[in-house]
């Protein structure tokens, strides 16, 4: 339940512990809150940059591999003519592996995919 007084009158409760706090200690408090925001925005921020270039890296294995392998089916569909049923691409390289439309990465991108592209 709510007390009857004015608006405008809010205490002195708030006011005596504001008081009660010395300069040396809010200049503490002060530099541990700020301290703490600067960890949390450099860490979110090195987060998300390692989290974007693992994502791009992780297409661009999949880009190379499915490349690949659509490059080996074009030629091979070409010389069999439109009658005889296309194989299955297949392809490999050093960071994917492409096989009956699926991608499957083969470790870590950000070490097994050099370049972004």
């Amino acid at each position: 339940m709510s007390e009857d007084r004015p608006a405008d009158d809010h205490g002195d409760e708030g006011v005596k512990a504001a008081i009660a706090l010395t300069s040396d200690a809010l200049v503490e408090l002060t530099g541990a809150i700020l301290e703490d925001c600067l960890e949390t925005i450099i860490s979110r921020t090195i987060v998300a940059c390692h989290r974007s270039e693992k994502v791009l890296r992780m297409q661009s294995a999949a880009t190379q591999a499915e490349s690949l392998a659509l490059a080996a089916l074009e030629p091979a569909s070409l010389k069999a003519g439109a009658t005889s049923q296309p194989s299955i691409p297949i392809a490999e390289t050093s960071a994917a592996k492409y096989e009956n439309g699926r991608v499957l990465l083969k470790g870590n991108p950000l070490k097994t995919t050099p370049e972004i592209i």
